[in-house]
């Protein structure tokens, strides 16, 4: 007589487990900001010198979860999907599209070098982006303080204040800097993005008065991770046992 020995799930469980436990390991070490002691702001933050990649995480799989009201699409999902020595793979994905973004990091700039509309993960956007081409918007500029003013050739952008503590649906974060930004051109419309140390951003508020209509878009950070890779579980085969 032969009966069929069932496979064991003692190998998923483990699995699953190791997955669970890397997850909340990676959170904590990556995410730092939240510490409920607080302390001033860094030397390097006072002195205007700190460096700007501290405000625009790149570690692969980190989402951001944002919630938004006043458009359709204010709210979204940011994800870091590849990196490629300084430059970062960012998918942005609402209920209607999703939009993959490159952006190049250094010390004294984040700067956007393309984006594309309609985005599919398996468009090699990192390898067919120009590194000398000229940024289309450069969100954030040294030096870190209060007064900094550039011009990324389509907006006048200006750190207007450094918040040293921050509340938004996801929780309460620190040393946050506050990016204010309008068209060269026209000052009909100004956004404002609030940036804090070690996650990047967690608000942004679109103001809009064109054609004598006044509307007002607000997103807010609600959820923020290391989103891993699902598991692929490979079962043991099942093997026949002789019994006597």
């Amino acid at each position: 007589m032969y009966v069929r020995r069932q496979t064991r799930s003692s190998w998923k469980a483990l699995g699953v487990f190791i997955l669970t436990l890397a997850a909340i390991v990676i959170g904590a070490v990556t995410l730092e900001n939240g510490n409920p002691t607080r302390e001033p702001l860094p030397t390097a933050v006072q002195n205007g010198t700190a460096d700007v990649r501290a405000y625009f995480p790149s570690s692969v799989g980190f989402t951001q979860r944002f919630v938004g009201y006043g458009a359709e699409y204010a709210s979204f999902t940011r994800t870091v999907s590849a990196v490629d020595g300084d430059l970062v793979l960012v998918q942005d994905q609402t209920t209607g599209t999703t939009v993959g973004a490159v952006y190049s990091r250094s010390p004294q700039r984040v700067a956007l070098l393309a984006s594309v509309e309609e985005y599919s993960p398996e468009t090699n956007l990192l390898a067919a982006v120009d590194r000398s081409a000229s940024p289309k918007r450069i969100p954030l500029q040294a030096p870190i303080a209060v007064g900094n003013r550039w011009d990324d050739g389509s907006e006048v952008r200006e750190i207007v204040q450094i918040i040293p503590e921050m509340s938004v649906p996801a929780g309460t974060f620190y040393d946050v800097v506050v990016v204010r930004s309008q068209p060269k051109y026209s000052t009909e419309s100004e956004m404002t993005e609030y940036y804090a140390l070690n996650i990047g951003l967690i608000r942004r508020d679109y103001v809009s008065n064109g054609g004598g209509q006044s509307q007002a878009v607000s997103t807010n950070l609600d959820s923020f991770g290391i989103k891993l890779p699902e598991a692929k579980v490979v079962e043991e085969p099942a093997t026949e046992l002789e019994v006597e």
